[in-house]
């Protein structure tokens, strides 16, 4: 609903919003890649609440949700790419890891009071996990910076100070991470009410950096990359994504139902 809003340029409390909503989820790209996605989580929403009846349910939840972000990354912002299929790869393997990362360290902190005797063993492996998650966003955070600004000059340029800041977000969540394994993982045997209470500390401050980060991601894909001379080919004119032509835009989405249905791309 609200990325319907955004990309028509109407607001939500619009009745014509509503009454061209089936058009936008039936018609539409990035509608469709709406409705996919949160068919998905609901899906897996309901197999969470059978995955501890069934033998190796976790597993098929697991790749649901993973599966759930590949919409996402297919109609984000690098879906007008030149090169349309290495960033929305990118895009997708950036999605996982930041996922699995993000949403481990926020399920151990609300599960941490019943894991009990697997305390050591679930810390041990998260604690691989997140470097493993970290490596990876990374790699893939780096190769689609390269992609979209395609020389050092273009880091001058708002798109590339937005990658810059979360280039620094992510160091502290590597220092930030790195004091979790010293102080923490390595002292699990000896879960003491002093321990619980710096996991808290370390884990409710990068959860909030985890937080910026993710909110610096969703800017950066409202921000037009810099022109690097390589010509893309989009499947839609660009400007009917600007900011300065959401009348346009509404109009697309909004106007003939009768002539081809539109396709649009998520900024």
């Amino acid at each position: 609903m609200l990325a319907y809003s955004d990309t028509a340029g109407v607001a939500v409390l619009e009745p014509s919003l509503w009454v061209r909503m089936p058009t936008y989820i039936m018609s539409v790209d990035l509608g469709q890649a709406n409705l996919i996605s949160t068919t998905l989580v609901v899906a897996v929403s309901l197999g969470c609440l059978v995955a501890r009846k069934v033998d190796d349910a976790e597993i098929a939840v697991l790749l649901g949700s993973l599966s759930a972000l590949w919409p996402v990354a297919s109609t984000g912002h690098v879906s007008t790419d030149a090169d349309h299929q290495q960033s929305v790869l990118l895009l997708f393997s950036h999605l996982v890891a930041v996922s699995i990362w993000f949403g481990g360290l926020a399920a151990f902190g609300l599960l941490q009071g019943h894991i009990g005797r697997y305390r050591d063993a679930v810390l041990r492996r998260y604690s691989v996990t997140a470097a493993c998650c970290l490596a990876a966003v990374a790699m893939s955070g780096v190769l689609s910076a390269i992609l979209r600004l395609g020389s050092w000059t273009a880091l001058s340029s708002s798109y590339g100070a937005l990658i810059l800041a979360k280039a620094v977000l992510l160091l502290a969540l590597g220092a930030i991470g790195y004091l979790h394994r010293r102080r923490l993982v390595d002292n699990a045997p000896t879960w003491t009410a002093l321990a619980r209470r710096r996991f808290a500390e370390l884990a409710g401050g990068e959860l909030l950096v985890m937080c910026v980060a993710v909110a610096l991601g969703v800017a950066l894909g409202g921000t037009p990359p810099p022109d690097t001379g390589v010509s893309s080919s989009p499947p839609v004119d660009r400007s009917v994504l600007n900011d300065s032509a959401r009348g346009g835009r509404a109009a697309l989405v909004l106007g003939r139902l009768s002539g081809p249905p539109p396709i649009l791309h998520s900024r």
